[in-house]
């Protein structure tokens, strides 16, 4: 039984890409940006949707400067894990000789050449950067109204955001325009849109509410809202017993949104649960712990992540947050899937995965922010293993072949065992015939 069960994994191992986990502090990142920074702290937003770059920004500790937002001491980068190296984004030129700073990565294109960002000089201007130029969204550039862009399709023809208050689609140079069915003053913000541009989520921006680990929702008063220019603005409701709720990703096609629901009463055991919503309905993402949130979802909306928190409302204890991935139906903590069915406990040794909050569009990639083994805070990528083109036949085959070869009904069900996780639908066929 051990040599048929051992013959099967060394065929699985042979035809799988190996695992690959990368960690990256925010000192290496702080050095590849043309600022001195002491002590930063890094948060991921955003990937490209090919899994080969990642964006967001980096805050200086012990500072505090008296700007437009109190973030002076912010500052975006983009970092490709491929090439292990930071990109440029560039100063943005205002009137009168100004240059505007680079703030924050809000989104990447499909293959990471352009990225959008966050400019601050006084007031805030978003631009999209890319071959070496920043291309503002709006010429001339008019100060006084505050623009922030929150997510762009994956070709970068769609921008969406607010302007002075007000939500916006951005689809050409001073091409704005805002979303029928919802008024200018409502008070809602777009906070994500659809790889293919047709949906956009808004999110109530009354009030920003903290949902893990140096991740913000909006949890403001009011349900998100699921927006297409042919059915208009449809309402995300919360679970059932929960009082509102928050979103914060969409998948490529639209259809699926993920974020949280969220307790009225933050002293409830659970203030805070993993929701996805498919055509606008709710639904639970498995419990990992008391809390959990949804931060971003993969383009056919089968692979979610986030991150998850014991809690309890009654104590003063200080319970440490998990980077959790949600898939075909069950909830995984990240450090142990990764340790335990992907053979990276050495590499992941000493490190925290605090929150998991970007994914490639195939799933097989993830980013987030934790801690590292030096106790810095930092970035970090982990690469999941997937089967050669080909790669289940040939494991299909060879588990037929074992499991006849080992004969007796009892054994055969725990040889298929040994492959049902490499090739789940094609292991469900086998299961059948050879019982």
């Amino acid at each position: 039984m051990k040599l048929c069960s051992a013959t099967v994994l060394a065929l699985i191992s042979a035809t799988s890409h190996a695992a690959q986990f990368q960690g990256i502090t925010a000192a290496e990142i702080a050095a590849s940006l043309p600022y001195r920074l002491s002590n930063p702290i890094v948060s991921v937003t955003t990937m490209s949707g090919d899994g080969a770059t990642i964006g967001g920004s980096l805050r200086q500790t012990g500072v505090d400067l008296d700007c437009a937002a109190f973030d002076c001491a912010t500052f975006a980068f983009v970092w490709s894990h491929v090439e292990s190296g930071g990109r440029s984004l560039g100063e943005l030129s205002l009137s009168a000789g100004a240059q505007a700073y680079p703030k924050t990565v809000s989104a990447l294109s499909f293959d990471g050449s352009t990225s959008l960002v966050t400019y601050e000089y006084r007031h805030y201007e978003a631009a999209l950067a890319g071959d070496g130029a920043v291309s503002p969204l709006r010429d001339p550039i008019a100060i006084g109204d505050w623009l922030l862009a929150s997510d762009m399709a994956a070709d970068t023809s769609i921008v969406v955001g607010s302007l002075g208050g007000e939500p916006f689609r951005w689809s050409e140079p001073d091409s704005f325009e805002g979303f029928a069915g919802i008024a200018p003053d409502s008070g809602y913000r777009p906070t994500a849109i659809s790889a293919d541009g047709s949906t956009t989520v808004l999110s109530d921006a009354s009030e920003r509410r903290l949902i893990g680990f140096g991740v913000f929702g909006s949890g403001g008063g009011r349900n998100p809202i699921r927006w297409t220019a042919s059915e208009g603005a449809m309402e995300l409701p919360p679970l059932q017993s929960f009082a509102r709720a928050d979103a914060t990703a969409v998948s490529s096609g639209g259809s699926v949104v993920v974020g949280n629901s969220l307790a009225d009463d933050w002293l409830s055991s659970e203030p805070s649960r993993a929701t996805v919503w498919i055509d606008s309905q709710p639904s639970p993402l498995p419990v990992i712990s008391g809390t959990s949130t949804a931060l971003a979802v993969s383009a056919d909306g089968r692979s979610i992540v986030g991150s998850a928190s014991s809690y309890s409302p009654f104590t003063d204890a200080y319970f440490v947050p998990e980077a959790v991935l949600w898939r075909d139906g069950s909830a995984h903590v990240l450090h142990e899937l990764l340790t335990n069915e992907y053979g990276l406990g050495d590499e992941l040794r000493g490190w925290g995965l605090r929150s998991a909050t970007a994914i490639s569009d195939d799933g097989m990639v993830i980013a987030g922010q934790g801690v590292a083994p030096d106790g810095s805070h930092a970035a970090w990528v982990a690469i999941l293993s997937a089967p050669e083109p080909g790669g289940c036949l040939l494991v299909i085959t060879a588990t037929i072949a074992v499991a006849f070869a080992a004969g007796g009904r009892r054994k055969r069900p725990r040889i298929l065992r040994v492959a049902q996780n490499h090739c789940k639908s094609e292991i469900a066929w086998i299961w059948t015939t050879t019982r």
